[in-house]
């Protein structure tokens, strides 16, 4: 059995800082369910996370890693000229292309370096309360393990296991569905080192560098249009992209190859999501989510992700104390 002041269910940003904030003064169980990451589309962090990464102690090692710097946005989106945002006005200097699976395996080693206890991979099994903390049974390769917590975060995301099983609901709005893939790409040209989107008549276009000379393109709709097939097949899906003049243009200028190794781009649900809770406390939340669909949210959602308050406006967290346990 293990003993915890704090529960943190998903270990990836938003789990993983809680973690990260909280183990040099508690006793914090970080759970994840994964080993390895699944492969993700390539997000942004803006200028203002540095002041976030100061905060927390992290910067030096941050850097260390060789993120990708991101200068900013360029949009097309209602007008035909394209309208830039440069980070080189921004107080805090430039933004950064993350790898992600690198991004949130260092936070979850943070954690641990500071104290925390990492299980993982790991997965709920049940959690119900007691007089005075959290009975959670969690099933790891080693076996099952009863982790008793006075507090317990949940920051797993859209599925929101904790929440879900002491009766909370998820409420979906929208249709949206994102087809994306990698390619090689040289970091010159048409560009390069900015975060491009490009609305078209039945959706939009995004893509961004990525770390290890690489490029991310995305195809953004609602599933119940036709434009909803391209997401399906690579070749399609870049042949596509002579609807959006400017993503066009950066792709052939980067030399974008896509790398699909034969499998088809990835599709990811992105419709909007807010988990509600269901009854009275003891379920107390602090952070109602949803999945932004806004042309800024890889930046904006991933960083409000790394606010070490809460609550934060887009990190999925949800926070319960047990009856009896000191405030």
């Amino acid at each position: 059995m293990i003993h915890a002041d704090v529960l943190v269910l998903g270990g990836g940003p938003a789990g993983a800082t809680a973690a990260l904030n909280l183990a040099p003064m508690r006793r914090v169980v970080l759970v994840e369910r994964q080993t390895q990451s699944p492969g993700r589309i390539g997000e942004a962090l803006p200028p203002a996370a540095r002041r976030l990464l100061i905060d927390m102690g992290l910067i030096d090692e941050f850097i260390a890693q060789c993120h990708v710097p991101c200068y900013g946005n360029r949009s097309i989106w209602g007008r035909i000229a394209p309208a830039e945002t440069e980070f080189l006005r921004d107080p805090d200097g430039h933004g950064w292309h993350l790898d992600r699976a690198r991004f949130d395996a260092w936070l979850r080693h943070t954690a641990v370096a500071r104290g925390a206890m990492l299980l993982m991979p790991a997965r709920l099994l049940s959690i119900k309360r007691g007089a005075d903390s959290w009975q959670v049974r969690v099933a790891t390769p080693g076996g099952e393990q009863i982790v008793l917590a006075a507090f317990a975060i949940d920051a797993g995301g859209r599925a929101a296991p904790l929440a879900r099983q002491i009766g909370a609901w998820r409420r979906a709005s929208g249709r949206l569905v994102c087809g994306w893939l990698h390619g090689s790409a040289c970091s010159m040209g048409r560009g390069s080192r900015l975060t491009a989107v490009e609305a078209v008549e039945n959706g939009w276009w995004y893509t961004a560098p990525v770390p290890d000379d690489r490029r991310v393109l995305a195809f953004l709709t609602d599933a119940d249009l036709p434009a909803a097939r391209i997401a399906h097949n690579t070749a399609c899906l870049v042949d596509s992209t002579v609807t959006a003049p400017e993503i066009r243009a950066i792709l052939m200028e980067s030399e974008f190859v896509p790398i699909s190794g034969g499998l088809p781009p990835r599709t990811v649900r992105c419709w909007s999501l807010v988990v509600r809770q269901a009854g009275s406390p003891p379920a107390m939340p602090v952070s109602v989510s949803t999945r932004c669909q806004r042309k800024d949210c890889c930046t904006r959602s991933l960083a409000d992700s790394l606010q070490p308050r809460w609550p934060t406006s887009a990190s999925q967290v949800m926070t319960m104390q047990c009856p009896g346990t000191p405030g």
